[in-house]
């Protein structure tokens, strides 16, 4: 089994990294029906280390779906982790991946760290894959920044 590492930055102007993990972290679900992009069902537990989502949302006409545990949520770091077992990307090229994402304050907003481990038995394309996957996540994290910024007393 190798494992790929892909690390990158996304940063979200005018938001308070505190605020933008509150409302991702804290509240998935919440702030991903917001901003209308996805379904967040809680398959075991309540939102805390361990529960398992299973997150579904349309993508250029395609139905696409995740299934998350969460690892670690600290607050005081501004830390979340979780690992995917079952996605309409990673199926069948990815056997698991794991996710480590930090927000720390930078230039006025928040910059989003995200550190992605892929579990695969030789996959020849993991790199674009990967580029590809967390570039998606991105975009959506984009969408729930313009969202705390047209709406600031959410959160």
């Amino acid at each position: 089994m190798e494992v790929y590492k892909y690390e990158d930055y996304v940063h979200i102007p005018n938001i308070c990294p505190h605020k933008f993990f509150k409302a991702y972290c804290k509240n998935h679900g919440g702030i991903t029906k917001r901003v209308g992009s996805r379904h967040v069902e809680n398959l075991k537990g309540s939102g805390g280390v361990g529960t398992v989502r299973k997150i579904r949302w349309q993508n250029g006409g395609r139905l696409c779906h995740e299934t998350h545990t969460i690892t670690t949520i600290d607050e005081v770091k501004l830390t979340y982790c979780y690992t995917v077992s079952e996605s309409h990307v990673l199926t069948g090229r990815v056997e698991r991946a794991s996710y480590e994402t930090t927000f720390s304050p930078h230039a006025g907003g928040v910059r989003i760290k995200k550190v992605a481990r892929y579990h695969h038995d030789g996959v020849e394309t993991i790199e674009v894959l990967a580029k590809a996957h967390i570039q998606e996540i991105f975009e959506h994290y984009h969408s729930v920044g313009h969202h705390l910024r047209q709406n600031p007393d959410d959160y």
